[in-house]
């Protein structure tokens, strides 16, 4: 091997692997792995790095700790120290603040609470896209009524074509500015009138449509 790029071996050996060898790897795993002393493998890393070997190996395990609780936050501060090769918990926790700057449980709940934010968000902004697609079935419906008086109003739910608020050609018209305006396919199975009855009717065919 080339001794000038062992350094950039090592670290790349050290960030490739999975988890179950991750827990148990060290420096004298690393200099069996690429058939070196031990002594020269940690100083010669260091030249090369600016940090000990042992330093980063630490360091790679404390970021793969925050990457397992990022990714499930409900796993206990033991069940990530046991994965990383850590059969303290205590000492996991005190290496990890000493590297990340706060707790696992610290951690975790900030975690949570990033999540939770942007699932509110997210919940936030498909609710406003649905009231506005709501809105625009329902002038679209409106502009085109054959018998509606001001004052009267139907709700979402009801069948506008049983109470006689429009005809059946309308009921095309209605398909094309599904296609054309909101850019959902409806095919030839699609073309029952049940699906295009009511506002509800309406938008559930788009949800199942937009699920495919």
């Amino acid at each position: 091997m080339d001794k000038s790029t062992l350094s950039d071996d090592v670290v790349e050996y050290i960030l490739t692997l999975d988890l179950q060898e991750f827990a148990d790897i060290n420096v004298n795993a690393v200099a069996d792995k690429f058939k070196v002393n031990r002594i020269y493998l940690s100083r010669k890393f260091r030249d090369d790095k600016n940090i000990a070997l042992p330093d980063y190996i630490i360091k790679v395990k404390m970021h793969r700790a925050t990457a397992l609780m990022s990714a499930d936050e409900d796993l206990s501060t033991e069940d990530v120290a046991q994965a990383l090769g850590y059969s303290n918990p205590q000492y996991f926790s005190r290496l990890f603040k000493a590297r990340i700057g706060t707790t696992p449980g610290k951690y975790k709940r900030y975690i949570k609470k990033v999540k939770s934010a942007k699932n509110g968000k997210n919940k936030s902004k498909e609710k406003k896209d649905k009231t506005e697609l709501k809105d625009k079935i329902r002038q679209f419906i409106e502009s085109n009524l054959v018998a509606f008086e001001d004052e009267e109003e139907f709700a979402d739910s009801d069948n506008f074509f049983e109470m006689g608020f429009v005809n059946s050609l309308f009921a095309m018209k209605l398909v094309n500015y599904i296609e054309n305006e909101l850019g959902i396919e409806v095919g030839v199975d699609d073309l029952d009138i049940g699906n295009f009855s009511s506002i509800e009717r309406i938008m559930a065919f788009i949800k199942s449509k937009k699920k495919k």
